[in-house]
């Protein structure tokens, strides 16, 4: 299970299509086809349901596994802002110790 694949996920269940879910994270439609494939198969139960249309609903699985991975992504971006702050410190405490 990859993050990319977890960005996806949470686009589909967000966007419904897989044609504007595609565009919102730049990949192809089949790129989330595929990258939900894997996932159905990685967990061993259906993800989406395909409603009305071109409409995806999330099975029970699927939204299980959708508030763990805005969970997910959510941490990866606390993650990655902190250590953007961590690069751009100018200042602060310096500490020198000598015998």
């Amino acid at each position: 299970m990859e993050l990319m694949q977890l960005q996806m996920l949470v686009a589909v269940s967000e966007e419904r299509t897989l044609q504007t879910a595609a565009a919102r994270v730049y990949r192809t439609p089949q790129a989330i086809s595929s990258a939900i494939s894997k996932l159905t198969e990685e967990i061993g139960a259906p993800l989406l349901d395909r409603g009305q249309g071109r409409d995806l609903r999330l099975t029970p699985a699927g939204e299980a596994l959708v508030s763990y991975a805005r969970r997910l992504l959510s941490l990866r971006d606390e993650a990655l802002a902190n250590m953007q702050e961590i690069r751009n410190v100018q200042s602060g405490n310096l500490r020198i110790g000598a015998n």
